[in-house]
């Protein structure tokens, strides 16, 4: 699934049935980035496990810090 077709089926999930009125896109936009980071932040974790347990602590300490660039 592409992030467009995530933020596609969240709106279509937070739409008011008939219901026209203003729908706040920046908080909408903000909300699909912080799902898109914790779905990555969730595999970067799975990942760093599966490094840890083939025994390559340097593997999973480095996936690990992706997490922590700016």
């Amino acid at each position: 699934m592409t992030e467009n077709e995530i933020q596609e089926a969240i709106l279509q999930v937070c739409k008011v049935s008939g219901n026209d009125s203003d729908f706040n896109v920046v908080r909408f936009y903000v909300l699909c980035d912080r799902l898109v980071e914790l779905g990555a932040a969730a595999e970067r974790e799975e990942c760093a496990d599966m490094a840890d347990a083939t025994g390559d602590p340097d593997l999973a300490d480095a996936i690990r810090a992706r997490g922590h660039k700016l």
